[in-house]
């Protein structure tokens, strides 16, 4: 598969548990994906670990905040020079909201 064949996953929540093994599921499939997590530093500790269980992986690990549009503007245009484009959208990360907690 070339990088024009390959989907182009968009992953958020790439550092959390389900997040990484999703992540490591495309990438085997021979998809490029980016690993997007509010984190830059544990995206980037995710995508040297499929790194080493997917050798050829392609990877692009950005910090990633859903809740700011400022950073969701900055992600898109990070996977536009990356890639190109989004084929799959894959929204793992969440918030959680608790009634009376400062």
């Amino acid at each position: 598969m070339t990088d024009t064949d390959a989907r182009v996953v968009f992953l958020t929540g790439a550092a959390g548990g389900i997040g990484k093994v999703a992540a490591t599921r495309f990438a085997k499939e021979g998809d490029r994906v980016v690993l997007a997590d509010l984190e830059l530093a544990a995206a980037e500790r995710v995508k040297g670990e499929i790194e080493a269980e997917v050798p050829g992986a392609d990877l692009l690990a950005l910090a990633v905040d859903q809740s700011s549009l400022e950073s969701l503007e900055a992600a898109a245009e990070a996977v536009r020079t990356w890639a190109g484009r989004i084929d799959v959208l894959a929204l793992v990360a969440g918030t959680v909201q608790m009634e009376g907690a400062s």
